[in-house]
């Protein structure tokens, strides 16, 4: 059911064109066509370039326990990232 994304990486003289965006979306469509229904894929909280890319495509955290919330907020601050931070608000811990 849970198809799953692994290493995203564009080497640094192509990085900021929009080719991580349009590979982690092609992927995704693909693990779709394959019978998936729903995709993961985990990161680094440091990670803050790539964990912009995984949001704004639609990805969310995997809060397990309490420390993850905090990590979360703290990364939705670093980032200034209002929808993450809405919806760990309305996510409830």
């Amino acid at each position: 059911r849970w198809g799953r994304v692994h290493w995203v990486a564009v080497q640094p003289a192509w990085q900021r064109q929009g080719i991580g965006r349009k590979l982690l979306v092609s992927v995704c469509h693909r693990l779709r066509d394959l019978g998936h229904e729903s995709v993961f894929l985990t990161t680094s909280p440091i990670r803050h370039e790539a964990l912009y890319l995984y949001l704004s495509v639609g990805f969310l955290p995997r809060i397990v326990q309490p420390s993850d919330w905090e990590i979360w907020q703290a990364v939705a601050s670093k980032l200034g990232d209002t929808k993450l931070k809405a919806w760990l608000r309305t996510s409830g811990q």
